[in-house]
């Protein structure tokens, strides 16, 4: 059996805070899994610590049988990572293919200059997400939905074998991201991806996720998305005022102000 990701009492430390404590996990390949929690629960803490960014204070982490603090390289290339929305420069004046050219690019040593090949890749995976005719725009003057799918086309260009996305529909309408959360359930059987994603609101993935990970410093529960989506784990994970409500196979959790 092969595991997408292993933790065994990882400990991450920033700073002095503590941000993720004694978590165990194992988590087969292959997975849709949504990271849920509240602010300052680790999540983000968790994907870069996934992604090699971030070390353990102490503990292990595997992914897909990698140590992303001593196979960097390795793990850099099986891993596309796309950050939170409000981490990335949105009105850079770039044409979409440079953006894309980025993906491939930022992983090389200098001199970094595109082959035909790489050009090759970037109109390929623009071709995966449906937006090859925006080739030669400007990012800057496309939708948000628009530079989402490009962003993921940037992250994809290197044939990942497992995507980690931050928060990725902050800010998108519920109409593109109802489309993202179709193209990424397609691309992960296309492609046989691992997908990660952090979110705050589980309702619109509760169809096209297979498992979640509910965390608040450390791991409250784990496992597939309609047995750990309880209102009993919900309110332990938000201290109270969740219900849950179920309409065939989705589940929807309700708080007071927010879907959690």
């Amino acid at each position: 059996m092969e595991y997408s990701l292993e933790a065994e009492e990882l400990t991450v430390r920033l700073g002095e805070t503590f941000v993720l404590r004694n978590a165990n996990l194992k988590v087969e390949h292959p997975t849709f899994t949504v990271i849920i929690g509240p602010n300052g629960a680790g999540k983000t803490t968790l994907l870069k610590a996934m992604a090699g960014m971030v070390a353990p204070y102490s503990g292990r982490i595997r992914v897909l049988g990698l140590d992303p603090s001593r196979d960097k390289a390795s793990v850099k290339r099986i891993i596309g990572f796309l950050p939170q929305r409000d981490r990335i420069v949105r009105s850079i004046p770039l044409p979409v293919k440079d953006v894309v050219l980025m993906g491939l690019m930022a992983r090389r040593r200098p001199p970094r200059i595109p082959s035909p090949r790489d050009y090759e890749e970037a109109w390929r995976a623009l071709e995966t997400v449906g937006l090859e005719d925006l080739w030669d725009k400007r990012f800057s003057e496309l939708s948000g939905g628009q530079q989402q799918r490009i962003l993921l086309a940037r992250c994809i260009a290197n044939r990942p074998r497992m995507l980690l996305l931050d928060e990725p529909f902050s800010g998108i309408d519920v109409k593109t991201q109802a489309a993202i959360i179709e193209f990424l359930r397609d691309l992960r059987h296309r492609m046989g991806l691992d997908v990660y994603l952090v979110t705050h609101d589980v309702n619109p993935l509760s169809e096209a996720a297979d498992k979640a990970i509910l965390l608040n410093g450390r791991v409250i529960s784990y496992g597939p998305l309609r047995e750990v989506l309880t209102e009993e784990s919900l309110n332990q994970l938000y201290g109270g005022g969740v219900r849950l409500v179920r309409a065939g196979e989705a589940c929807f959790a309700i708080t007071g102000d927010v879907h959690a």
